[in-house]
């Protein structure tokens, strides 16, 4: 049987989400890294204890405690702001 080109590129699908699954599991990992490494320890430190706001309970999380989403993407862009803005 004779093989072309083409067929040497065929990937098996299972393969290829198991290659892709592990690109972005390293792509997550290292951006969480990257990100909470800029978190002061005295922040890290309140991330999931529990507190008061106007006489009612609120858990304090980290961006990584929630799933990807808007609260998430907020909390990151709020994160960069301030840190910005102290430096000034």
């Amino acid at each position: 049987m004779d093989f072309g080109y083409a067929d040497c590129l065929v990937v098996e699908p299972d393969a290829m989400k198991q290659r892709v699954k592990k690109y972005a599991q390293k792509l997550f990992l290292s951006q969480r890294d990257r990100i909470l490494a800029q978190v002061p320890a005295s922040l890290k430190s309140l991330f999931q204890q529990v507190g008061f706001v106007d006489k009612q309970p609120v858990l304090a999380l980290g961006p990584f405690h929630v799933p990807p989403g808007p609260i998430r993407k907020a909390w990151i862009e709020r994160f960069v702001e301030v840190r910005t803005a102290c430096r000034v």
